[in-house]
């Protein structure tokens, strides 16, 4: 891959998004191959786990694993099971100013100082459990901004990468973080389940052992969300996955992933992805191997 080739444009913020993972169109992770690294790279380990090496060195990853590995790094990934990452490639010598003024200590490890890279092989965090849907959205999102020439990508992409870097950052900060992610914990799993039925806020009150008032708010103050858009996030996410893999009509689908109808999932796709589920699929098969318009 040539430096830059992926990227927007390179004189403003280069970054570009790769998604190894076992879907049509796309690039699984290739086990024992060497990668040698002439920019940055943020890691998100979505499903699975391996054995990340760098020389003679290894070390277990797992899904809600995070790593940075910086140029002149040259790693791979052993042991492969059900292993598939998210990647972020970018340019850490241009640290975007409201990160570099951000005093979040995982920035130092995104944009390191001159010999102070850290070590590349371990992960630097792992995502909590309740923000990993939403961290692995937004590279998505980060993805279909960087190979679309839609109007606004410049200010689009600094903002969508700003947010991701925030959101890993703060994910293990503070015990009362840790808190608050373990109070709504039923909850989330309990949508994640369920997400195809109508929420219903006195049950998951119920399963959480508060009132609906305090769910409310400890989503909010966790997840920077309501209930119900995080219900619909998880709804989108499904919808995704069946506009790839299956012939499915919009209606269908909808209907299959808890929506009214097909008018309600293509709104409420919009107002999550940015795109409406017709876009969306087009593109993924505008982006399969051997596709028209295929680069």
């Amino acid at each position: 891959m040539a430096r830059y080739r992926n990227y927007p444009q390179p004189e403003k913020f280069p970054l570009a998004v790769k998604l190894l993972v076992r879907e049509p169109g796309q690039d699984p992770v290739v086990e024992d191959e060497l990668r040698h690294h002439e920019f940055s790279e943020l890691i998100l380990v979505v499903r699975g786990k391996a054995e990340h090496r760098v020389g003679m060195r290894y070390f277990p990853v797992e899904e809600g694993d995070v790593l940075i590995v910086h140029p002149g790094t040259v790693d791979s990934f052993s042991n492969l099971v059900d292993f598939e990452v998210l990647v972020v490639i970018y340019d850490a010598s241009a640290p975007l100013p409201l990160l570099e003024g951000a005093n979040l200590p995982l920035i130092e490890q995104v944009y390191p100082r001159e010999g102070n890279g850290g070590d590349p092989l371990k992960p630097v965090l792992r995502i909590p459990v309740n923000d990993r849907a939403l961290c692995e959205n937004l590279v998505r999102r980060l993805s279909y901004e960087t190979h679309r020439k839609r109007l606004g990508r410049n200010i689009m992409i600094p903002l969508m990468f700003t947010e991701l870097v925030v959101y890993l950052a703060r994910g293990d900060s503070t015990e009362e973080e840790k808190e608050q992610l373990w109070l709504v914990q039923p909850a989330v799993e309990y949508l994640n389940a369920n997400y195809k039925k109508h929420l219903d806020m006195k049950n998951l009150s119920q399963i959480s052992g508060m009132s609906e008032r305090s769910l409310y708010r400890h989503f909010q103050r966790t997840l920077k969300m309501s209930p119900n858009r995080y219900l619909w996030t998880i709804r989108v996410q499904k919808a995704c996955e069946l506009l790839k893999q299956t012939p499915s009509g919009i209606g269908e689908i909808a209907l299959q992933c808890g929506f009214c109808d097909g008018n309600h999932l293509t709104k409420v796709f919009r107002s999550i992805t940015g795109t409406t589920p017709f876009l969306f699929r087009k593109e993924c098969r505008m982006e399969r191997p051997g596709s028209p318009g295929t680069p």
